[in-house]
């Protein structure tokens, strides 16, 4: 088939055009015009021929592969591919097929629609992630206090990522985007990861009476943790369209907040029956973690059509493709701040309530639960919204209200008040939740949602166990543990200026209709 059929023909899977001859030739469109006139004569369409046209109409009709008609030259089709990175820039990154044009048309890289299954299936993952962070951020602390460790160690320990993962979660999330197994890309480190983790999880029930030990075990439990969460991550924008990927990610965030109020729960009557989180506990969280991600590594098919990079290229050459990605690296500085800010409360939030509101551990712990209640119905709502107003627009709402939240939470003394913040806080977070990934996955191609989940995970890796420090030693020693919730307030309304000043999302691509019923 000769170029111009295949132009008319609309199958954008044959075309290979590569970036090199389109950089080296300044007047490829001229030319290109007088080969495009020459090879299809009458049949190229007016608005073709004299260079009008709207822009709608030449989306639509012009565009097979996201490049004008007459901007394609016979040598640039036998060259090698890069029009998956220049049909993500024009379609979005839900449509770029793979790179080597042996897509089938039915498939022709389109990610379908959610459904039922694939959101239950992921989901399901998230039931074992809510366990783990209800007893790093709720459970952990408490425990740690009682050895009478100190606030920078408590809040070290007990923040679900810690500093090796500058160089780990980069690593996973970029190894992740270049390989293929028979169980996916991302599967493999999940299914090992969650393993680890778990096994790790259950030794450190052996050792709640050593703090040293216990303290090598939540190191361990915590790096294979953060191996399998950021590869789970990168699995949704796999199998997810762009405008779809918020509602996704509220759904999936929902679930594994509500997992943790049922769990802290758990925690609760256990404690109070036996005097003290039980050994049972601990084989509980890993149980819960290997069931409900084996039912997402079993249940959902990553499929190969879908692969966007299968050239491999070098690490210098692909490191250089990722930095190259500004509006996300600009988004991952603003997600920086945030995190440096709101990483100091979680894991003081219930010795705040005990010390500073002079309430129970009980009251504490039902206070804790009553804010992953807020914040999940808050994820949910706040992922089918972004399917409207985009997810830029519901992260910026949600870190207002977080400010407000924060503003209140240095103000209160009793319960009453403390309470109205904490459904406040909760609202502004599960929006921010529900729409942080989905809106990174906006700004990079499908390619490379591994290593930028990996880099997101990396720059939360330092953000964290310095927030703590900060907390810690500045903030703790002058105002208490109310203090954090200043430290929170200035971050995230720092983090609100960045975010509204240099991050800019792409257009977003319409969602395929709906498949008629039979």
């Amino acid at each position: 088939m000769d170029l111009g059929a295949q132009i008319l023909d609309g199958r954008r899977e044959q075309l290979d055009v590569s970036l090199n001859p389109l950089l080296r030739r300044l007047n490829l469109r001229r030319n290109a015009r007088r080969y495009h006139r020459a090879a299809l004569g009458d049949r190229a369409p007016q608005r073709d021929r004299d260079g009008h046209g709207s822009h709608r109409e030449r989306r639509d009709g012009d565009e097979d592969d996201g490049l004008h008609r007459g901007r394609l030259s016979r040598r640039t089709v036998d060259s090698t591919s890069v029009r998956r990175k220049i049909l993500w820039r024009r379609c979005g990154p839900a449509d770029v097929p793979p790179s080597d044009g042996a897509v089938q048309p039915a498939a022709m890289g389109t990610r379908p629609r959610l459904d039922k299954r694939t959101t239950a299936l992921y989901s399901a993952g998230s039931i074992g992630a809510g366990a783990f962070y209800a007893f790093n951020n709720f459970v952990l602390p408490p425990i740690l206090n009682s050895f009478g460790a100190p606030d920078l160690l408590t809040g070290l320990l007990s923040s679900t990522r810690s500093i090796e993962g500058v160089v780990i979660q980069p690593t996973v999330g970029a190894i992740s985007d270049r390989i293929w197994t028979p169980l996916g890309r991302r599967r493999p480190f999940i299914a090992i990861g969650i393993a680890l983790s778990a096994f790790f999880f259950v030794i450190a029930g052996f050792f709640t009476h050593t703090l040293i030990g216990l303290a090598v075990a939540i190191f361990l439990f915590s790096i294979f943790f953060n191996a399998a969460i950021d590869p789970y991550a990168a699995l949704l924008a796999d199998i997810t369209p762009v405008l779809e990927r918020g509602l996704l990610s509220g759904i999936s965030s929902a679930i594994q907040y509500f997992s943790q109020v049922v769990f802290l729960l758990i925690v609760f009557l256990a404690a109070r029956a036996a005097g003290e989180v039980p050994l049972a506990i601990y084989a509980l969280v890993g149980t819960v973690m290997v069931i409900s991600f084996a039912a997402t590594i079993i249940g959902i098919n990553e499929r190969h059509e879908l692969v966007a990079r299968k050239e491999h290229y070098s690490l210098r050459r692909y490191v250089g493709a990722v930095l190259g990605q500004h509006g996300a690296m600009r988004y991952l500085a603003t997600n920086f701040v945030y995190q440096f800010g709101i990483n100091a409360v979680l894991p003081y939030l219930t010795l705040f309530i005990i010390e500073d509101i002079h309430q129970t551990q009980d009251i504490a712990f039902a206070l804790a639960g009553l804010t992953l209640l807020v914040t999940a119905a808050s994820a949910v709502v706040s992922g089918k919204l972004a399917e409207r107003v985009g997810t830029r627009t519901v992260l910026a709402i949600g870190w207002t209200i977080l400010i407000l939240g924060a503003v209140g939470g240095t103000l209160v003394h009793e319960l009453g008040p403390t309470i109205a913040v904490i459904v406040v806080a909760g609202i502004g977070n599960g929006a921010a939740s529900a729409v942080s990934w989905p809106l990174l996955t906006e700004l990079i191609p499908p390619d490379e949602a591994g290593v930028f989940a990996g880099l997101k995970a990396s720059s939360e890796s330092v953000a964290i166990p310095l927030s703590v420090f900060v907390a810690a030693e500045i903030f703790l020693p002058r105002f208490g543990y109310q203090g954090i919730f200043t430290m929170l307030a200035i971050n995230i309304a720092i983090a609100l200026v960045l975010l509204l000043a240099l991050v800019r999302t792409p257009p977003r691509p319409a969602l395929p209709p709906e498949p008629a019923a039979a």
